[in-house]
């Protein structure tokens, strides 16, 4: 029997601690590929927008269980409110189309406009709301968020699909 053959390689040049931060936490996404201007202006916008939106949900969960929750249909769309702000963030991150960007600014949309809605007189559903708390500020800056942030993700995303 012959012995097999082996043939000794050279390590190949040890990487500098810069080449492997550039490498590891450089221009790379999380999906491990790397981006120039307009994607990672997509990435950035994605992901303030996101922020936006899961505060919002923060927002609408805690009051949903510090009180709202016993409200007939107030309390159950606090409820739907945080649940969906948590499932567009995740859209936002991880689908990149159109569609989730779009849903995030229906989310803020419709989410201010039903608490401008209860601060008028008649209110919303006999809630009525007033501009005097941390969460009402929290809230409308991220539905702000929400809704700019959204429209700005389209803007940077659709020219480039054409």
């Amino acid at each position: 029997m012959t012995e097999p053959q082996f043939q000794w390689r050279a390590d190949p040049e040890p990487e500098s601690a810069a080449q492997h931060a550039e490498r590891r936490w450089g221009r790379q996404s999380w999906t491990g590929t790397t981006h120039s201007g307009t994607e990672l202006a997509s990435d950035i916008l994605r992901a303030l927008t996101a922020t936006g939106v899961l505060l919002s949900a923060a927002v609408h969960f805690q009051l949903w269980a510090t009180g709202f929750r016993l409200l007939d249909v107030i309390g159950p769309a606090f409820l739907v409110n945080a649940i969906g702000g948590i499932v567009i963030a995740v859209l936002l991150l991880a689908w990149r189309s159109w569609v989730s960007p779009l849903l995030a600014v229906g989310f803020g949309v419709l989410t201010l406009g039903a608490f401008l809605w209860s601060t008028m007189p008649g209110g919303l559903f006999h809630v009525h709301e007033r501009w005097a708390s941390v969460p009402v500020w929290l809230a409308f800056a991220s539905e702000v968020v929400a809704i700019l942030g959204g429209i700005a993700v389209l803007a940077v995303e659709l020219p480039a699909r054409t």
